[in-house]
């Protein structure tokens, strides 16, 4: 009887091999639809227009199964004089990621949000039919940047000039908004001296060289689903680097983008009390509350021991902030820790700078 050889039984180069030749095909199957559109465009192009100029423009696209070679006609259009990939234009291949599919390009970034270059690189290399190198994934990325930059700039120019065209058209009468800074460190900060921070960057702890990110998100409502989990309805996220009040600017235009801003009548905003979030709040009238995460998180940094943690959580949840400052006080004065008494005097600055947004809209009995 014949033996088979132990690597053929190997599920794992099966796997591997089967994958690059499902590949291969796919990348196949693109090159023929690309060569049939091709000749779809050619056929329904407006020829008083476009002039056929070459047959044969041989290019190559990434995707996510890999490098597909094809060719495309290219045209000259008298309109503006320049010539012209109709294909390329037809299917939107110059997204402004260069001749990389918008797949890939978002697979790639995704991977780069929390890995060094290298290691999305590895990533992409391994889980796609496409090998790409560092220098590549961080080429995708600042391309990617670009695109939302020119997208950015477009919405800015036709909310300027007053034009209604690029206005959304969900209706809401509420709309709720909850801000946030996350800290995220630069790809570079292990190859830094110790000690040293990139410009613009904050010391958070211990650490060097976390830039601050605004982040913020916005929806109508919520509804609560099957699995009894609640989702938010018609969400809007945007995030940036830079200044709050370029963030602020940058989001009120993206949001009359999704929504009617003329008929919202109420709007609800969350944060964790930092300034940049009070000024959001305040340009657009709007009730603003303290996040009742960081509300919680705040109290059990300062507050170690779980039997006080409980009464100032039993306060909070009475409504009562008065109560909850005294107790804090109480604390305050009966600690002998230097480290735990500029904890609980933080806490309770934390919460008298907020008195006003300490409760949420519907702990003060707010109907929206």
């Amino acid at each position: 009887m014949q033996t088979i050889p132990e690597e053929r039984l190997k599920f794992k180069s099966f796997e591997r091999e089967l994958f690059e030749l499902m590949c291969r095909i796919a990348c196949g199957l693109i090159q023929d639809y690309l060569a049939l559109r091709d000749l779809t465009v050619m056929a329904l192009r407006d020829k008083t227009r476009y002039r056929l100029i070459d047959k044969n423009r041989e290019t190559t696209i990434k995707t996510l199964f890999g490098e597909v070679k094809y060719i495309r006609r290219y045209y000259y259009d008298k309109d503006t004089g320049s010539p012209v990939f109709l294909l390329d234009e037809a299917l939107g291949i110059y997204n402004g990621f260069g001749l990389i599919s918008e797949n890939l390009a978002e697979q790639i970034v995704n991977e780069c949000a929390d890995k060094s270059f290298r290691k999305a690189a590895d990533s992409i290399s391994a889980l796609t039919g496409q090998r790409i190198s560092a220098q590549g994934a961080w080429r995708v990325v600042q391309q990617y940047g670009d695109a939302i930059k020119e997208q950015e700039a477009r919405l800015s120019e036709l909310s300027e000039s007053g034009s209604v065209g690029h206005l959304g058209g969900v209706s809401s009468r509420v709309l709720f908004e909850e801000f946030d800074d996350v800290h995220i460190p630069r790809q570079r900060e292990r190859r830094r001296k110790a000690g040293t921070a990139a410009k613009g960057a904050k010391k958070i702890g211990k650490k060097l060289g976390k830039l601050p990110m605004h982040v913020g998100i916005t929806y109508m409502g919520w509804t609560q689903g099957k699995d009894g989990r609640y989702r938010t309805v018609n969400k809007m996220a945007y995030a940036s680097f830079g200044k709050s009040s370029e963030f602020i600017e940058k989001f009120g235009m993206l949001q009359s983008h999704c929504f009617d801003i003329d008929g919202v009548q109420r709007r609800i905003t969350n944060g964790d009390g930092e300034s940049w979030i009070r000024t959001a709040a305040e340009e657009n009238d709007s009730i603003l509350q303290l996040d009742p995460f960081h509300r919680s998180q705040a109290i059990i940094k300062a507050v170690s021991d779980k039997n006080d943690r409980q009464l100032l959580f039993d306060a909070v949840s009475e409504k009562d902030i008065c109560k909850t400052l005294d107790i804090i006080c109480d604390l305050i004065f009966s600690t002998q820790d230097e480290k735990a008494f500029k904890k609980l005097v933080k806490l309770y600055d934390y919460f008298d700078n907020n008195r006003d947004s300490f409760l949420t809209w519907q702990e003060r009995g707010i109907e929206p």
